[in-house]
């Protein structure tokens, strides 16, 4: 029997108990945590016994790895590089680790293929609307003021100004010119990487896998990147991307594949929101408005290629809405499988740029203008 895994859940996805039973005593698992997000390290076929000197250092290194890039890349430790980075003046370079030059290169390439859709400098968006830890508004008289956000966006257009550059060995990252001033204050530029840096987290742990000779398991950073080899000799995964509206969708799920040997990133509007006179306002932005994600779309899923690279195209396809986003996926994405939810006039539809998939039999959730 294949393992069952999911994608874009309401809650975190790889605690042991929430997977299916059909492991027959051969998954063991590490847990981790970081990025204020649930990491395992899981081995599918009991190798975490015969080779028990590998996987420690398995999963050593992996701790590692997440260790350093959540120093590296958190908004909230002042020590970090982009907590750093962020405190700059406009105009100022900024000395980077490694990791957080890679990361900032990676999201650049993705905000220049995405047109803009993918931009991690939606910052203060995301604070204004209260998804940065402050209070969230109860009603519409809380929501900030359109002025605001105006000039938040026009600020993280200047993200593409951004320069990236290397010298003696060192690396740095030079803050666009552009300020603009929002109630008496003056406001530079400021990122958020955790989202694509959980992808990266996962292509490094995903390495370490090849390299220790790991063939079975996954390893799961948050519930929305994971990255799959096999489940075990001549066995694949069967991944099934659940519904956003779970309620809605006696099911639980949109559709199933077969999977091995790839990663997988979902994003949706799903988990972080508030809803006022009707309205859902999740912690998505679009950076074409400067306000949450209200195109129509609530989740998207990319299998295939890099982790982090699929974590920021799952978050641009929402941002773009569905015409848009069809068109991005037809042009630009042909190696990959993507899969997005949407609603069309109450009903509840899916995206899919392939066919090899399996339906639900009481699944809420019907096929519209698919490829494949």
């Amino acid at each position: 029997m294949k393992k069952i895994v999911y994608a874009a859940v309401v809650a975190a996805v790889c605690s042991v108990a929430a997977l299916s039973g059909c492991a027959n005593g051969r998954e063991n698992s590490n847990w981790l945590h970081y990025m204020n997000a649930d990491a395992f390290v899981m081995i599918t076929n009991g190798e975490k016994n015969s080779r028990a000197e590998e996987y420690n250092e398995l999963c050593g290194r992996a701790d590692k790895i997440l260790s350093d890039l959540d120093k590296s890349l958190s908004v909230t430790n002042e020590n970090s590089c982009i907590s750093r980075f962020n405190a700059a003046p406009a105009g100022a370079a900024v000395e980077l680790d490694k990791p957080a030059y890679e990361v900032l290169r990676l999201a650049k390439s993705v905000y220049e293929l995405t047109d803009g859709y993918y931009n991690p400098a939606v910052y203060y968006s995301v604070e204004a609307y209260g998804f940065t830890g402050g209070e969230k508004p109860d009603s519409a008289d809380g929501l900030p003021d359109d002025g605001h956000i105006e000039a938040y966006k026009t600020l993280s257009e200047s993200f593409g100004d951004l320069e990236l550059k290397v010298e003696n060995g060192l690396y740095y990252a030079v803050k666009p010119q552009k300020t603009v001033t929002v109630d008496g204050r003056e406001c530079a530029l400021k990122v958020d990487l955790c989202g694509i840096g959980k992808g990266y987290a996962v292509d490094a742990v995903n390495a370490l896998y090849d390299e220790l000779g790991f063939k079975y398991g996954y390893f799961d950073f948050g519930g929305s990147s994971i990255a799959f080899k096999s489940f075990a000799e001549g066995e694949r995964f069967e991944l099934q991307i659940r519904s956003p509206r779970s309620v809605a969708d006696k099911s639980g799920y949109i559709l199933s594949l077969e999977i091995e040997n790839d990663c997988v990133s979902s994003s949706g509007d799903y988990e972080q929101f508030y809803e006022i006179e009707g309205v859902r306002y999740c912690h998505l932005i679009n950076p074409m408005t400067g306000k949450p994600v209200q195109t129509g779309l609530m989740t998207a899923t990319v299998i295939g290629g890099s982790a982090a690279e699929a974590d920021a195209l799952t978050t641009a396809i929402i941002a773009m809405g569905k015409e848009r986003a069809q068109q991005f996926i037809t042009d630009k994405l042909g190696g990959k499988k993507v899969v997005f939810s949407y609603t069309d006039n109450g009903e509840y539809r899916f995206y899919a740029n392939f066919s090899d998939y399996k339906l639900p039999d009481n699944g809420a959730f019907t096929a519209g203008g698919n490829v494949g």
